[in-house]
């Protein structure tokens, strides 16, 4: 039971990792529409081809979170609970804005700040980069969430964990890493996830394993730090310098 739940998280990052890669590579190729010479108007075009981008990759995220719950279920022994609404996402006002603000206002922001406008569009790639990441990203944590509150209302007792495919996540993430699976519905289990943030939810049913190797290491280190999360942003930036 061990190895096949462990076997469904691991395809679940994957697929998530992929496609987040594919759209980052997505997103690059259309990056040259906007235009520096005149940002406020290129951006539409722009805007367009990313929005594009984000709906060619979105129906994947979903459907890995779907195929996930799915199989879950079926090891555990659970029946399922039917196809869900898809009303997920953000609208389109919220995803322009975080399209400008991570584009053509970043870049503006860099050049009134004195970088030169080559450092400024390279920053502002990256922030673009992981805007288009954490939107497709959270689509899948937003599915995940909505099969546990399903499972809440069903008067079912699924529980669910933090876990990352990252080597080594921020402080942040490791600190509810570190908590395990004492989240029990779409209200408690549900989290704004930083950009670039690697974490995906580990949903626990009957025989999952409660605790993984990893969220003992955690809250180890938590424990260690006497429950300060700036002590060991503190150690994270000593061990960087030391190597």
């Amino acid at each position: 039971m061990t190895s096949a739940v462990e076997d469904l998280e691991t395809e679940f990052s994957r697929i998530i990792a992929r496609e987040g890669a594919a759209a980052q590579l997505d997103l690059i190729d259309v990056w040259p529409l906007l235009d520096t010479r005149d940002l406020d108007a290129a951006f539409p075009s722009y805007a367009t081809a990313a929005q594009l981008v984000i709906a060619e990759h979105s129906g994947a995220m979903i459907a890995a979170a779907d195929a996930y719950l799915a199989q879950l279920r079926e090891l555990a022994g659970v029946d399922d609970l039917g196809a869900l609404a898809r009303s997920l996402g953000l609208s389109l006002d919220e995803l322009l804005e975080r399209l400008l603000m991570a584009g053509p206002v970043a870049i503006k922001s860099g050049l009134a700040a004195g970088w030169t406008l080559e450092r400024a569009v390279e920053l502002a790639l990256v922030e673009s980069l992981g805007t288009i990441q954490k939107i497709l990203a959270d689509l899948a944590r937003e599915r995940a969430f909505q099969h546990l509150q399903a499972e809440y209302e069903a008067g079912r007792t699924a529980r669910w964990a933090r876990f990352s495919i990252s080597r080594r996540p921020c402080p942040w993430c490791r600190m509810l890493i570190s908590r395990g699976p004492v989240y029990f519905n779409e209200r408690t289990a549900s989290f704004k996830a930083h950009k670039h943030c690697r974490c995906l939810p580990r949903v626990i049913y009957q025989g999952t394993p409660a605790q993984r190797d990893r969220e003992a290491e955690y809250l180890a280190e938590w424990n260690g730090s006497g429950g300060d999360l700036n002590a060991m942003r503190r150690a994270d930036y000593a061990a960087d310098r030391a190597t």
